[in-house]
């Protein structure tokens, strides 16, 4: 149980990191537990859940929109049946566009208007 990489401990990581997000505004400790998580078994059924969090943070939270960006690549090509993947498309968009760059923003928003059309 005081084990980091066991079961208990990775739902543990979990949960503190969402509380320190969401309810603390600790948002770089949270990262570093998410991060850890996805570092100690990126296979667990957690990982996915993590990886969605740490785009969170680092779009809406941190406001870091490079990052955000490359994350949000990275979980499209890692989860190719995740059921969020039409906001991930956006959120590269609209993080382009908060970097002010308008054709890279106005392309990735027709290709997700053109890929998720039944998506809000």
């Amino acid at each position: 149980q005081k084990d980091p990489s066991s079961e208990i401990g990775i739902e543990a990581a979990y949960r503190a990191a969402t509380t320190q997000s969401l309810f603390l505004n600790e948002q770089l400790p949270a990262l570093r537990k998410l991060n850890r998580i996805i570092e100690v078994n990126r296979e667990h059924r957690l990982a996915q859940g993590a990886n969605k969090l740490i785009g969170d943070i680092l779009f809406s939270k941190l406001e870091q929109y490079e990052q955000a960006i490359q994350h949000y690549e990275r979980m499209l090509e890692e989860y190719p049946d995740d059921p969020n993947r039409d906001e991930y498309a956006f959120r590269i968009g609209k993080a382009q566009f908060h970097l002010l760059k308008f054709d890279a923003s106005i392309k990735t928003f027709r290709v997700v208007a053109e890929k998720y059309k039944g998506s809000e």
